[in-house]
């Protein structure tokens, strides 16, 4: 069995206000890709998270990614500087291979999102709100989060924003 392959990205920046911030997306309501209720509805994530493609380099699917989720403004900005990335976090299971990157970009990239119709939403963290986080639990994933107070995420991306926030 080939495992199922994934590529993610956590952008950090440097807010003048609120200093170093993560973006995060949270997962939307609705799947306009496969016109189905989204699963995991309102969890927030790393930036931009998505399958490969059969034969796609994690860094082409990274960027394809980033494309349709952030928009193409985006997508320049990141495969610009694209070899500043770091690895962040690698998955590795029978049934599912992942590696989630790091790029810390200027504040400019907030002025270029434009999120895709089936996102959640972007949400910007302060290192101090890390401890809001709960753990994302089964019964999520069909019922999903809906309260705008709630901030639940997979435990590896919380770990891998953990991460992030100590290299930075």
């Amino acid at each position: 069995m080939i495992p199922k392959t994934s590529v993610g990205l956590l952008i950090i920046t440097h807010d003048p206000d609120k200093g170093l911030i993560a973006l995060l997306q949270r997962r939307g309501h609705f799947d306009f890709e496969h016109m189905k209720p989204e699963s995991w509805r309102g969890i927030a994530q790393v930036t931009v998270h998505g399958d490969l493609h059969k034969q796609e380099t994690f860094k082409a699917g990274l960027l394809r990614e980033v494309g349709e989720e952030l928009g193409l403004y985006a997508k320049k900005m990141v495969a610009r500087n694209f070899s500043k990335a770091h690895e962040l976090a690698r998955k590795q299971t029978p049934e599912h291979f992942s590696i989630t990157f790091l790029l810390t970009l200027p504040p400019t990239i907030l002025t270029m999102i434009k999120l895709h119709r089936s996102s959640g939403g972007l949400v910007i963290l302060r290192k101090k709100d890390l401890k809001k986080i709960k753990p994302a639990q089964l019964e999520h994933k069909n019922a999903g989060i809906f309260g705008a107070n709630e901030f639940v995420m997979f435990p590896d991306e919380k770990i891998a924003l953990e991460r992030a926030f100590a290299l930075n």
